[in-house]
């Protein structure tokens, strides 16, 4: 269990099949390169005004993550503003944080509100969401693999078993992975 049930009770278990270091280590490369791609464009940290809005609101939650995740104080945290009309922010694993522009310019958000939003976010990767999900879809697949050596099952039926699970055992995880960001993220 790597989150601390906190104020609110936290006590679903998790199960991982891939470790803490791989995921943030993805998530890492995959930040920087978005990150790189968007600086390039002119996307990244455009605004001042908002990259520092963003960044103070930001920089007074992560103190708090502690009551769930003491070791998450020390992330190495980034917080980035991509100029864009998308209504979206995420935090990936690690602390890295994107908030689009359009959230704050289309929903014209309170600091309040934005911290919401940024507390949800965080809440993801104290959780660890990202690397539930990659060990669910890892684990389905070596399930479905060895379905279809034992049953020398058809690529067509292989696929059907594919969606078949997702629905069945990925989107219900996926709600109850908003209710836990939701809970911490408040």
């Amino acid at each position: 269990q790597t989150t601390l049930p906190g104020a609110i009770g936290l006590e679903r278990h998790q199960r991982f099949m891939v470790s803490e270091q791989a995921v943030e280590q993805a998530s890492a490369q995959s930040y920087e390169q978005l990150v790189s791609t968007g600086r390039a464009q002119g996307a990244i940290n455009a605004d001042p005004a908002l990259l520092a809005r963003v960044r103070t609101i930001a920089n007074r939650l992560i103190p708090q993550v502690a009551v769930f995740r003491p070791d998450a104080v020390n992330w190495n945290w980034e917080i980035n503003v991509m100029t864009t009309p998308e209504v979206n922010a995420w935090c990936m694993a690690g602390g890295k944080i994107m908030v689009y522009s359009g959230l704050v310019d289309k929903l014209h958000l309170s600091d309040a509100e934005l911290a919401a939003v940024l507390g949800h976010e965080i809440g993801h990767a104290l959780r660890e969401h990202t690397r539930e999900k990659v060990s669910n879809a890892l684990g389905t697949q070596l399930l479905l693999a060895g379905v279809a050596a034992a049953t020398n099952a058809s690529d067509n039926t292989m696929q059907l078993a594919n969606v078949v699970s997702q629905v069945t055992f990925t989107l219900p995880n996926s709600r109850e992975m908003e209710t836990e960001a939701d809970h911490i993220g408040l």
